[in-house]
């Protein structure tokens, strides 16, 4: 299984992209696309950071040229209706000349039957990086120069979209779509002068069981949620966090067949929760459908229909002490204690 690093973070899953498109809740000064929170992003056009910079400084490494191949992704965000404002549907595309450093890197702790726990990396740099970023001990990896790809065609989205890149940042933007912005099953296809993308398109996702999930040590956690019509090529992609609000400590992600239902094994929830917890714990539930160039590995399509969903790990959340019981104490980590 490709390392669901790749898959989910983010610079936010590389979304501020993700960020921008798919919900995620993260910040990086050089965002790139991806879905996730932890679903962000991931096969989303965000990779790794590569460790080719420079020791103590800056390195030149990843910056764009003319000749660089892409990096990047364009992502179709399913935004569901919320109270009385109607459901729509965004398409934001990023490239860049080189993979994009994660902020806030992760490594492998643990996996089990498709999840991964992943835990802070915390690397040391001797010297500030600024504006680069430290991704491993003393190593500086700098955020590639973002790339034009020339006019982007994209069709089965409704009516044909003519896309080309908007502000410094070298953003490719529709204007809002439909909700759902195609049928499930049918084909979504983007091309430039540089590569050809194609993705089924999917219905979007509806959650259902208990509403905030438990999450328990020692048990298994237990997603449900309506499954994709016999045939979907689309994917599950789950993140549970229940560290966030205070410093991140862990989360997991997963990536799993769009089945209905899916249980996160217990080793890794316990685990989990042993690291630390924090107010409002989140979990993030994703629905993909990628599609990749067949000759460039690192530009992709995707589809997303995600959902978070607040989880109950025992904690009071709170954002001040009066959302606590009067022999209690709102904590910097947003919980009653």
């Amino acid at each position: 299984m490709k390392s669901l690093v790749s898959l989910f973070h983010v610079a936010c899953w590389s979304l501020p992209l993700a960020c921008l498109a798919l919900e995620a809740g993260c910040s990086s000064s050089e965002p790139d696309p991806s879905p996730t929170n932890a679903g962000s992003g991931n096969d989303t056009g965000g990779t790794p950071a590569s460790a080719a910079g420079t020791a103590n400084g800056n390195g030149a490494a990843g910056s764009g040229s003319a000749e660089a191949e892409p990096q990047g992704s364009l992502v179709v965000s399913l935004n569901p209706p919320v109270d009385d404002a109607p459901g729509y549907s965004t398409l934001i595309g990023r490239f860049f000349a080189g993979s994009s450093p994660d902020p806030f890197p992760l490594k492998l702790d643990s996996k089990a039957d498709g999840c991964e726990l992943l835990v802070p990396l915390l690397p040391f740099c001797s010297e500030a990086c600024s504006p680069d970023v430290c991704t491993a001990d003393d190593v500086c990896s700098p955020y590639p120069e973002p790339l034009a790809v020339g006019p982007i065609t994209v069709s089965g989205l409704g009516a044909e979209l003519a896309l080309m890149p908007a502000t410094s940042m070298v953003v490719y933007q529709s204007p809002s779509l439909a909700y759902p912005p195609c049928a499930e099953g049918t084909k979504v296809e983007a091309s430039s002068a540089s590569f050809m993308l194609e993705a089924e398109c999917l219905v979007p996702l509806e959650l259902t069981g208990p509403d905030p999930l438990p999450v328990k040590t020692g048990e298994v956690v237990h997603v449900t949620w309506v499954a994709a019509p016999a045939g979907s090529q689309s994917r599950i992609r789950i993140g549970l966090d229940v560290s966030h609000h205070g410093g991140k400590k862990g989360q997991i992600d997963c990536d799993v067949p769009d089945s209905g239902s899916f249980d996160i094994p217990a080793p890794l929830v316990t685990k989990l929760l042993g690291l630390g917890l924090a107010g409002y714990p989140t979990i993030n539930v994703n629905r993909v459908s990628v599609g990749v160039d067949a000759d460039h590995a690192d530009v992709s399509l995707v589809l997303s229909s995600a959902i978070t969903r607040a989880v109950d790990t025992g904690v009071i959340s709170c954002q001040d002490s009066a959302d606590c019981p009067d022999d209690k104490t709102c904590q910097m980590v947003g919980i009653c204690e």
